[in-house]
């Protein structure tokens, strides 16, 4: 009999042994996954699985020492189970393991069932395990973490930081590594010194570029349009405009060349992203988000001076009501949580309504089924008859057919 069979015919024999601790507070059971013998925590699980629950935690060392057959084995037991309990204590064996063989060995242990689903955990302290790998050094499992589609670089853990925040301390003049850690945020198109203001690096800069190259356009072609059709008209003999000794006049002129300025702006900048690297290209979407917000506010200030130039000589009143709401506008649209919370206020979405279960609290009469269906069973239970083994009621009709 070898070593394999010895130790599961002892685990057969002597479960009571396994969870038992010694003077230094250990047991067989803590041992082993701090040596990584698969076979053992296999046979256990399979001779008691109630240490799957009772121990949830037990394969950090396996993971602290890089046996990955060890913590396989576990989580092989049920991956589903493992996956919450996980979440449940806040903990992942992303936020522990330590591979220095290859990144071929991180992007095996990923594929492990459901090691995926907790990319983005965070532990006790707000950290992901992306956290974790550049706070311990591991270049290796922070290359596999960034390469995951579904990670997320913006997280903040109970100090405020991201990990992006601590790659930028990685990539600093100051820090030893800086090289290698600049060399590997290039390789993803990452530059961590870059502070966004709407795009972060996960964006898809081409549905972005897109959509913001249409808003532009159509802004510089109103506002181009507007600075040849001028409020009030022209003089037929001079071609002078005829309102343009009007200070509301000057506003409109200036807001609307301002509107038209930006938009190009929003335009080239757009056009020159197409050349750049990905971290610069990020940088000028994200400023283009900017000028096409200020281009709109010049828009709509171009448009409410020009009225009121037009409309406040024969009616005041509304030209005043028109400046008014086109301020409010411009005034709610400053920032997007103001902008959203007026929105919700002026248009609330809809809320599901959720049915409140009230279990113990069930007033009697009101059980859920029935008058009818009530009765059959309490004629039913009248008619049955206790199993003397069991206690419970055996009934002479199908008490399945009756509810």
């Amino acid at each position: 009999m070898d070593d394999i069979e010895f130790g599961t015919w002892l685990v057969e024999e002597a479960p009571k042994f396994i969870t038992e601790k010694d003077k230094n507070g250990q047991s067989p059971w803590d041992k082993a996954y701090e040596i990584g013998p698969a076979w053992f925590i296999n046979a256990v699980l399979i001779k008691d699985p109630t240490v799957f629950s009772s121990t949830p935690l037990v394969w950090i060392k396996a993971c602290e020492k890089g046996h990955v057959s060890a913590l396989q084995a576990f989580v092989d037991h049920n991956p589903g189970k493992f996956r919450d309990l996980c979440i449940k204590h806040k903990d992942s064996p992303l936020h522990h393991i330590k591979l220095h063989e290859s990144l071929t060995e991180y992007e095996k242990f990923l594929k492990i069932e459901h090691m995926k689903d907790l990319i983005n955990l965070q532990d006790s302290k707000g950290a992901t395990p992306l956290h974790k790998a550049i706070r311990n050094g591991d270049l290796l499992l922070t290359e596999s973490l960034l390469n995951m589609e579904k990670i997320i670089y913006d997280i903040e853990d109970d100090e405020k930081l991201s990990a992006m925040d601590l790659l930028a301390e990685e990539c600093d003049e100051s820090s030893e590594d800086k090289h290698t850690w600049d060399r590997m945020c290039k390789r993803f198109g990452l530059d961590p010194t870059i502070n966004t203001t709407y795009f972060k690096s996960k964006t898809n800069l081409l549905d972005v570029r897109s959509s913001l190259f249409i808003v532009a356009a159509l802004l510089a072609t109103i506002t181009f349009t507007a600075g040849f059709t001028l409020p009030g008209g022209f003089n037929q003999e001079t071609g002078a405009a005829l309102l343009g000794n009007k200070a509301i006049f000057l506003v409109f002129l200036i807001s609307d060349a301002l509107a038209l300025f930006f938009s190009m702006m929003v335009l080239i900048s757009l056009t020159w992203s197409m050349v750049y690297e990905a971290s610069k290209s990020l940088v000028l979407i994200d400023r283009s988000m900017v000028l096409l917000r200020i281009s709109l506010n010049c828009t709509l200030v171009a448009f409410v001076s020009g009225v009121y130039t037009v409309l406040a000589p024969m009616t005041l009143w509304a030209a005043i009501l028109i400046v008014v709401i086109i301020t409010a506008l411009i005034g709610i649209s400053l920032h997007k949580t103001l902008f959203y919370n007026v929105l919700e206020k002026l248009t609330p979405s809809p809320k599901k309504k959720v049915r409140s279960r009230k279990r113990d609290q069930t007033p009697a009469g009101k059980s859920g089924i029935s008058d009818e269906k009530e009765q059959l069973l309490s004629d039913s239970g009248e008619n049955s008859t206790k199993d003397p083994e069991t206690g419970s009621h055996t009934t002479n009709e199908d008490l399945d057919a009756i509810v």
